[in-house]
């Protein structure tokens, strides 16, 4: 009997350390902004599909790879459904989206 796995993974960009750590505390700052009891736990910034930096709270449940997968996949649609994100994303090659 043969068995099927479908894998499915989210790109990450490699920028140096000095970026990514600006990224980092970019994400850190925007949700504790929030106070103790904002809505986000975790935040992501994504150029196009690929995930470049992700943040959680330290008290956030962890996340688990399909809801990161899942989120990329929503990103994603989003993109493509959106005209001023498609137009962005031709001039730019790097679309922004705020997920809230």
């Amino acid at each position: 009997k043969e068995q099927s796995y479908l894998v499915q993974s989210i790109e990450m960009i490699r920028v140096n350390q000095h970026v990514r750590r600006i990224c980092y505390d970019a994400l850190e700052y925007a949700l504790s902004n929030q106070g103790p009891r904002g809505w986000g736990c975790h935040a992501m910034l994504m150029v196009s599909n690929k995930l470049l930096v992700m943040y959680s709270r330290p008290n956030a449940q962890k996340l688990h790879s399909s809801d990161v997968f899942l989120i990329s996949l929503f990103v994603q649609y989003l993109v493509d459904r959106s005209p001023t994100l498609e137009t962005e994303s031709r001039v730019q090659r790097q679309p922004s989206v705020t997920i809230r």
